[in-house]
């Protein structure tokens, strides 16, 4: 049934006489709120939320896995989710730098040489122009600077919360459970030493103590230590 059709239904019974009935009838209001939390299709078919938790899912394995493996440069697919995510991370200090560029490290990524042979293939790197065209416009990435702090990386862990198949929303107040080391809407606590968990808000992705500051909730998408 149409989404459309059940909200303008919806919007009458509501200033109709008969709202307090029809409120109760659970298989319209459940209809309802369905076709509201239906996320948008890309032209392909595909819905964008349940697409971008899936994209972020590997991003969260790869640097996970990345950081483990002690590497001081990675890179990562570009999109509005991923340099979200991936500022949230360098003001929280998980990554020294991020920085966007093609499918090569940017100019000043690339590290200074120490030989003459280095030499002659850093200086051949760095005259690679790394304008935006239309050809390697589906090729940005973004290149990120892990951070390590005595010879221990300093992201850990970095995993999802809410899964393609179950999106978890969860208000201010819960939030603020959360932020304090309580369970809330499915979501553990934030126990442990420099814990960070992002949120998906209508201001943008934030981190859950500014969440909880701002008393903005959203939905719970990573979260990192």
């Amino acid at each position: 049934m149409d989404g459309c059709f059940l909200e303008r239904l919806y919007q009458h019974l509501r200033h109709s006489t008969t709202y307090a009935k029809n409120l109760e009838n659970p298989w319209l209001y459940t209809k309802y709120l369905a076709s509201r939390s239906q996320p948008s299709a890309s032209p392909s078919g595909r819905p964008r939320h349940k697409m971008s938790l899936v994209n972020l899912s590997h991003v969260c394995s790869h640097l996970q896995n990345a950081s483990l493996a002690r590497l001081g440069l990675t890179s990562i697919p570009l999109s509005k989710m991923h340099l979200s995510i991936s500022l949230q991370l360098q003001k929280q200090g998980f990554l020294t730098s991020v920085t966007l560029g093609g499918a090569s490290p940017p100019q000043k990524l690339v590290p200074a040489p120490h030989t003459e042979q280095s030499t002659t293939t850093s200086t051949a790197l760095q005259q690679v122009e790394d304008e935006l065209t239309q050809e390697n416009r589906a090729s940005r990435r973004l290149w990120l600077g892990l951070k390590y702090w005595d010879g221990e990386p300093v992201l850990r862990k970095m995993g999802m919360l809410s899964k393609p198949t179950r999106r978890i929303w969860i208000s201010s107040y819960d939030i603020q459970k959360i932020v304090r080391g309580h369970d809330a809407a499915y979501v553990k606590g934030m126990t442990k030493v420099g814990e960070c968990m992002f949120v998906s808000t209508d201001k943008g992705v934030m981190e859950a103590r500014e969440c909880a500051e701002r008393k903005i909730g959203g939905m719970v998408l990573c979260r990192a230590f």
